[in-house]
């Protein structure tokens, strides 16, 4: 038998995952058929997209999609007929689709024809015993997420409505309540007072009928007759132990009916005291044992209810309202998404009320039912609290391939779409996600199988509206009054399994009733088409959090319906502590059009040549082959015989054979196959009748509905972890504004001044000035929660007083605010007598001081949580005491500048130099025609007429250099580029010769005089012309008596380029080195350089080149 390795491996929508089959859990095969024409998905190398590079990032693609699969796969080409639709039956509840389809075969990989019919037979027969074999392929989908701040920074995107945001913020200081929260240790955190609770409780009394006061002789929550809707009070009260928090202001209902038919409604309840105050001290007495036990056992119930929090559609839109109050709390944190885009079509779907018109069609899942699907889930791994186990009928984890699109910068710094694979995601599935099977479930529903109806359970919190109570306008006064709404009862509460069923009945139609416009052909899936599906709700987890440890416990949960309105949410969570850091992750739950496939029916070609005997009935011998091809199934039953079946259920031992009387064995392994005649549906088709080795299926696919939990938004996720804008970050207070300063003389006298400081006002975002080490990491702290990584600035507000205030002097002018460390004058405390020790904003203080002096001075504020506020301006004071005059000269002292000390122009010459190398600058005697005869060595003795008498006067004389190839009326480039700013400067550079025409009168080194013949006189020896008379007016200076340039005299003459004032560096050849010229001194490879050490400029250039 042969074998094939495909390129392609069964990775999102191949892999088999588990199924149900008389409640023994079983892995299924890779769709044997996608799987042998390439038409999965697989792992390719994220920059050559090429399959099985393993070495750096990984992104998914279809395999049909990618040329080496094409030209590698054993099917080579497939052809298909239009998928039937079939409906609902007792077999198929959710309807079905079958589809017939044709595969060629790449004929250079199948051997021979034997071999191929085992091949088909072993690998895509579909039918096990009485059933099919699943395959369970294909949660592909595509879903959307919002961006991140920093993405949307990236794309210039801010303040669009797909956007995922986290604030955390703390509002003003309550001394005793942040102190008690502090000690406490963890785990109270679901019992912390609660913005929505508080306000939904206040609406709950807008006395609408069927309301009632709370009062303490009712049953608490531990009690079985509890009234339920008294929750809120429960909690707000800490189970009725703060008798004092509400007073009910009563009012007449202005559009009652005067007489009894009238009521009074309640104006709403009013807050009396300080509530925070009142709370700690309640809570204290619970969390120290000393509260009453039927306190603690209710405030127990109570603290696990709050760690799972329901939310209904219509509650949804009333937190929305609710959260203008947030303000009013000591801190608190906002969560902003948005809900999923609204959709063209639906899957889920339902009518809160029996007589609502179309226009109030809800979609998602009703509450119960959300209620159920997270119930079977159960508790989050790492939870403080085990509220749930997953039941496996229904829910269970699954390994998924992902992949994530996020915004980036390339290296150039231009944004991209970036594609990735969380990390550590390999090709055997890491990443698991929680799935429940919606399929299973409504069909065990109707079953008769009893679901958890959870409405009085000790371990959520269903957040609504007790009576939905809607304002509207009288038509009649103008004046808005209540009305409450009973039919919101039935979409919030399931109080029988009656409502249930129905309940269940309407969303199992829902499904059905679009399954034949939502579910995939088989064509579909071999075309790389993904699967529909609608968010139906959210997660959203907070987990206490450590920025060097990481994610902690799971302290809390909200279950929030997806409305599909586009709106954006934002739940503010109000249960925080000072200075603790959180984690919230955010993750959708989405419903999945999956599809579950059997192979029916499978077709597989005669033998190349081979006629079948008789043909199909009725007919003769065909001399296509090819147009006949042959049924494979249990003792030859024909496919409409095994159809019939299909829908009815059958005994274990079998089905009736088609003559009737005898069981056929189809659970036999391998089933005892009988191939029968058959004809193509494919069968006209040119390249088909030319095929050697074709096969046909059916093929069935089948709705499977299954809700999964996917990523929404999260901190710095797996497959780009460097994006920490959104999820995580501390409660902290803000740093305060600078002080409000003034300075004020006393009258006549000249060594004081008043100083009144007094708190900063308003908020102002701007890069802080930390003085110290503990500023600077509580300023980093800040910081971190930036969007922008780059970006140091911080929020300046007034969120607490200030309790002291720091004076900074200096007696000399500051360079930078790092000047004032180390020169604190003073501390002053807004604290006195009288007062009585309480603390104010302002303070005063008295500075002694020397007149005509100046000083610096810069102030600050400390809060009550000991962090500094922004320094102020530096002033510049001077008491001026003019003959007894005594009045102050104030003044804000800028900090001086680069540009103040900068010098106008700066000398390059410390830093480049640029000169030609010794051997260009030597004076070439040859060249210019003069000749030495007086038997040094390198020279010879030239005819007498040849000498000159005198030197060249013009430069075109001259000759310099024994190089080859000379510098001299040669132009050249020479750039500069800055390491900093990569900033240009180019020097155009021309070098020239010039002449000197100034010539000394009497040589340092004095030739003999004119006429007289030197020591070594004789035939070509050389006498000195008479001097040329000294010039007028020496512009140099004397040495000896004798005008001349410093650069012509001493034992450098003739190779110094200018004066200098420090020593003189050669390298070069050695004493007595030679080149191949025969020059003493000369270097062999470009010559010596000269470099002249803190030279000054000369006066005026002179005549070396």
């Amino acid at each position: 038998m042969f074998g094939w390795d495909p390129f392609v491996s069964p990775i999102l929508d191949g892999r088999s995952q588990p199924d149900v089959v008389d409640n023994i859990v079983r892995s299924g095969l890779a769709d044997p058929i996608r799987r042998d024409h390439g038409s999965l998905w697989a792992y390719v190398d994220a920059e050559t997209n090429v399959i099985g590079a393993n070495d750096g990032p990984e992104i998914l693609e279809f395999g049909r999609t990618m040329s080496e699969v094409v030209g590698s796969s054993l099917i080579s080409r497939m052809y298909f007929q239009d998928a039937e639709y079939i409906g609902p039956s007792i077999a198929y509840p959710f309807g079905r689709k079958t589809q017939r389809i044709g595969m060629n075969f790449r004929t250079a990989m199948v051997p021979d024809h034997p071999q191929f019919v085992e091949y088909c037979t072993e690998n895509y027969y579909g039918r096990d015993g009485n059933g099919f074999l699943k395959y369970f392929d294909d949660l592909v989908f595509n879903y959307g997420s919002p961006f991140t701040p920093r993405e949307a920074l990236r794309s210039n995107m801010n303040g669009a409505a797909d956007i995922a945001s986290t604030k955390f913020d703390y509002n003003f200081y309550t001394a005793q309540y942040e102190g008690f929260l502090n000690e406490l240790p963890d785990g109270y955190s679901s019992l912390y007072p609660h913005l929505y609770t508080m306000y939904f409780e206040k609406e709950r009394g807008a006395g609408l009928p069927g309301t009632s006061d709370v009062t303490p002789y009712l049953p608490r929550v531990n009690d079985p007759a509890y009234d339920k809707d008294f929750i809120y009070n429960d909690f707000v009260t800490l189970n009725r132990s703060m008798r004092k928090v509400f007073i009910d202001t009563m009012r007449l209902d202005p559009t009652a009916i005067p007489g009894p038919m009238g009521r009074d409604e309640k104006a709403g309840e009013r807050d009396k005291g300080k509530y925070f105050k009142e709370w700690t001290d309640a809570f204290r007495s619970y969390s120290n044992g000393s509260a009453a036990d039927y306190v603690t056992a209710g405030l127990d119930i109570i603290l696990y209810k709050y760690k799972n929090i329901f939310l209904t559609q219509g509650s949804v839109a009333e937190t929305q309202d609710f959260n203008a109050y947030k303000e009013l709390f000591p801190m608190f944190s906002e969560v902003s998404f948005p809900s999923t885009p609204r959709l063209p079509k639906k899957l889920l779907n339902y009518f809160p009320y029996a007589d609502s018109p179309p226009a109030d069609r809800r979609f998602g899942l009703h509450p119960n039912v959300l209620q159920n699907v997270w119930y079977h889930h159960g508790a989050d791994d790492g939870a403080e609290y085990a509220t749930t186990t997953p039941d496996p009928a229904f829910s269970y984890t699954i390994p998924f391939a992902e992949e994530h699109q996020f915004v980036s910068m390339n290296d150039e710094g231009a944004r991209v779409l970036s594609r990735a694979v969380p990390s550590g995601q390999t090709r055997n599935l890491d990443t698991r996600r929680k799935v429940f099977s919606l399929n299973e479930y409504i069909a065990s529903l109707l079953g008769g199988v009893k679901p958890k109806v959870l409405g009085d359970s000790d371990f959520y919190l269903l957040l609504r509206g007790l009576t939905e109570a809607e304002q509207v306008i009288d038509t009649e006064t103008g004046l808005p009054t209540r009305l409450n709404n009973p039919e919101s009862e039935d979409e919030d509460h399931v109080n029988s399994l009656a409502d249930f069923t129905s309940i269940t009945e309407q969303l199992y139609n829902s499904i059905a009733s679009n399954v034949e416009g939502l579910l995939r052909s088989y064509g579909n899936l071999m075309e790389g088409e993904t699967a529909f599906n609608q968010g139906t709700f959210f997660y959203v987890k907070k987990y206490a959090y450590d920025y060097e440890q990481g994610r902690g416990a799971l302290l809390q949960t909200y279950i929030i319906p997806d409305t599909q309105y586009d709106l954006m949410l934002k739940l503010v969570d109000t249960q925080l502590r000072y200075d603790k850091s959180y984690e919230y992750e955010i993750t959708l739950n989405t419903a999945v059009m999956g599809t579950t496939t059997k192979i029916k029916h499978l077709y597989i070609s005669n033998a190349p040549g081979e006629i079948l005997p008789g043909g199909l009935p009725g007919e003769a011998p065909s001399p296509t082959p090819s147009s006949y091809i042959q049924l494979y199934s249990p003792g030859g039953a024909s496919a409409e015989y095994l159809d019939s079946f299909d829908d009815t259920p059958v005994s274990p031992d079998g089905i009736p054979s088609a003559a009737g009387g005898t069981i056929l064995d189809v659970r036999a392994t391998p089933p005892e196959l009988t191939p029968a005649g058959s004809r193509s549906r494919f069968g006209e088709d040119a390249e088909i009748s030319v095929a050697p080795y074709y096969a046909e299926a059916v093929i069935q696919t089948e709705p499977r509905v299954m809700i999964v939990e996917v990523p929404y938004a999260e901190y710095r996720p797996s497959w780009n972890t460097e994006d920490g804008s959104f999820g995580a970050g501390t409660i902290l207070d803000n740093p305060s504004l600078a002080p409000i300063v003034n300075i004020i003389p006393y009258r006549a006298v000249n060594n004081r001044l008043l100083m009144t400081l007094n708190g900063g006002v308003g908020s102002r975002v701007m890069d802080p000035v930390p003085l110290g080490t503990a500023d600077e990491a509580y300023l980093n702290r800040l910081r971190r929660m930036n969007v922008d990584p780059a970006d140091d600035s911080v929020l300046f507000e007034n969120d607490d007083p200030p309790i002291v205030y720091e004076v900074y002097r200096l007696d000399r002018p500051p360079r930078d605010y790092q000047d004032f460390v180390g020169n604190r004058l003073t501390t002053v405390r807004n604290s006195h007598p009288s007062t009585g020790f309480k603390k104010i904003a302002a303070a005063a203080f008295s500075d002694t001081v020397e007149p005509n002096r100046d000083y610096y001075y810069i102030f600050r504020s400390i809060d009550f949580h000991n962090h500094a506020s922004q320094p102020t301006f530096v002033y510049k004071v001077r008491l001026v005491d003019n003959d007894g005059a005594v009045y102050p000269d104030i003044k804000m002292f800028p900090f001086p500048t680069a540009l103040d000390y900068r010098a106008s122009e700066k000398k390059l010459k410390r830093f480049l130099q640029i000169n030609p190398q010794l051997a260009q600058t030597m004076f070439n005697e040859f060249e210019t025609g003069i000749f030495r005869v007086d038997g040094l060595p390198g020279f010879r003795a030239g005819p007498e007429d040849s000498s000159p008498t005198t030197a060249p006067t013009g430069d075109a004389y001259v000759s310099l250099g024994f190089e080859d190839v000379r510098l001299w009326e040669k132009g050249f480039k020479f750039r500069l580029t800055s390491r900093q700013t990569g900033k240009k400067i180019d020097l155009n550079i021309r070098l020239k010769k010039t002449t000197d025409l100034r010539r000394p009168t009497v040589p340092a080194h004095a030739l003999p005089a004119a006429g007289t013949p030197t020591e070594a006189a004789g035939p070509g020896s050389f006498v000195n012309p008479p001097p040329p008379p000294p010039p007028a007016k020496d512009p140099v200076g004397t040495l000896g008596g004798t005008s001349m340039p410093p650069e012509l005299s001493g034992p450098d003459a003739g190779t110094s380029p200018g004066p200098t004032s420090g020593p003189t560096e050669i390298s070069g050849l050695g004493p007595g080195a030679s080149n191949s010229r025969g020059f003493p001194g000369a270097k062999v490879d470009g010559g010596p350089t000269i470099i002249r050490r803190r030279a000054p400029p000369p006066p005026e250039p002179y005549g070396s080149g």
